[in-house]
């Protein structure tokens, strides 16, 4: 899915290059969108695959309980990540929709 995300992200900078107000709302939705990305891969995904080697039937200790919290309140901040790069895509296409008018 990601894959596919970047390759229209990359596609639609290609196609709207000359458009500067386009071009800047991809370019800052893209920013995010890497960040994003890019901490997930350090921090939240390598996490997550810890989390799935604990056995399911094991008494959750205080150690895992702190890592859990901890995932949990990071997450509340990698969402802006998101809704940044969602409204900069879309006034992407409002601008470019509103130019060929």
């Amino acid at each position: 899915m990601h894959a596919g995300i970047t390759i229209f992200i990359l596609s639609s900078l290609f196609l709207t290059w000359r458009d500067r107000r386009v071009r800047r709302l991809l370019l800052i939705g893209l920013g995010s969108y890497i960040v994003m990305r890019v901490w997930s891969a350090i921090f939240f995904i390598a996490e997550m695959l810890a989390f799935q080697r604990v056995p399911l039937d094991s008494a959750a200790s205080q150690e895992l309980s702190a890592r859990v919290s901890s995932w949990t309140y990071w997450t509340w901040f990698r969402e802006p990540l998101d809704i940044i790069s969602f409204v900069c895509f879309l006034l992407a296409l409002f601008w470019l929709k509103r130019d060929h008018n």
